[in-house]
C-alpha cells in the first residue's frame, strides 16, 4: 500500500479491522470483517444471515456461503460535516444518503472530468506520477454502485442479482435476538443450577445429611423452584406487585417484547 489505513484491527493476528480518519474526525470509515464482529462480538445480529442467505444469483443459488467473510465498508459523518453539507435534520439526511455515499466513495465512472473521485478510494497504481488518474480497483467499483444501476465504471451491468423476497426486517431481528437471549438464559440456568447444586452439597456435609444418591438434574430444579417460590412470596409481602406473573409482565416492557409494559 501506498497510503494505507491509520492502524490496522486485529484478532489472533488475523486483520479484522482498517481505519481511515480518527473516530472523531468530521468523516472517516472503517472496513471490518462483519461476520467476525457478528461471530465474536454481536451474535445477537445473526439476522444479517438470514437477508445474506435470501440473496440469489440468476440461476437461483445463494450468493452467500456461511463460510465466507462480510466486509462491511462503513462511512461516518459527524454533525460537523453533515453542516457543511446543508444537512440538519434527519429527513434531509435521509434524502441525501446517495451523495453522501458518493462524495464519502466516488462516483461510478469518476467525477464529472472523468477522473476517479471519493474521500477514499482504492486504486491500481501505474506509472502516472499524477495519483489522481490511477484507475479506482474493480472491488472499489461494487463499493462505489449501492445507489446506481450500473456496477463498473466500464459501463458492463452489474451481477445479475434476483431480489431477495423478504419477510419484514423485524420479523428476522426478532427471531434471532429470541434464540441469541433465549441461548443465553439457558446458559445462566446451567450455570447456576450447577452451582446452586454444589453450594448443596456442602450444606449437607455440615449438616451430616448422607443422600441416597447422587443429584440429579430435575431433584436440583425442584429444590430450586422451592427456594425461589419462598422468595418470591417474601418479595410480596415487602412490594405490591411482586409475584412471579407482575414480574414476567414487566419484563415485557423492559426487553421490548410488547407495546405496552403491564405493571
Amino acid at each position: 500500500m501506498i497510503d494505507g489505513p491509520d492502524g490496522i484491527k486485529r484478532r489472533w493476528r488475523r486483520i479484522t479491522g482498517l481505519p481511515f480518519g480518527k473516530h472523531t474526525s468530521a468523516v472517516s470509515c472503517l472496513i471490518y470483517d462483519k461476520t467476525h464482529e457478528i461471530k465474536y462480538h454481536s451474535p445477537e445480529k445473526q439476522w444479517l444471515h438470514d437477508l445474506w442467505l435470501r440473496l440469489l444469483d440468476r440461476d437461483g443459488q445463494p450468493l452467500w456461503r456461511d463460510h465466507q467473510p462480510v466486509w462491511r465498508v462503513e462511512f461516518r459523518f459527524k454533525r460537523k460535516a453533515l453542516h457543511e453539507f446543508g444537512i440538519e435534520s434527519l429527513w434531509e439526511l435521509l434524502a441525501h444518503l446517495a451523495d453522501l455515499w458518493a462524495y464519502a466513495a466516488g462516483h461510478v465512472g469518476g467525477d464529472a472530468d472523468g477522473l476517479p473521485d471519493g474521500w477514499l478510494r482504492y486504486v491500481v497504481p501505474s506509472e502516472d506520477t499524477n495519483r489522481s488518474r490511477w484507475l479506482v480497483h474493480p472491488v472499489w467499483q461494487v463499493v462505489q454502485a449501492p445507489f446506481t444501476p450500473v456496477g463498473l465504471a466500464s459501463g458492463e451491468p452489474a451481477p445479475s442479482v434476483v431480489p431477495p423476497v423478504l419477510a419484514p426486517l423485524g420479523t428476522f431481528i426478532r427471531q434471532r435476538k429470541y434464540e441469541v437471549n433465549m441461548g443465553r438464559a439457558i446458559a445462566a440456568f446451567a450455570g447456576y443450577a450447577s452451582t446452586a447444586e454444589a453450594f448443596r452439597l456442602v450444606e449437607y456435609e455440615k449438616l451430616g445429611i448422607v443422600r441416597e444418591a447422587e443429584p440429579d438434574i430435575s431433584d436440583t430444579f425442584h429444590f430450586i423452584f422451592n427456594e425461589v417460590q419462598a422468595y418470591l412470596d417474601e418479595k410480596s409481602q415487602k412490594q405490591k406487585h411482586a409475584d412471579f406473573l407482575s414480574v414476567v409482565r414487566k419484563k415485557y416492557g423492559v426487553y421490548h417484547l410488547a407495546a405496552v409494559a403491564v405493571a
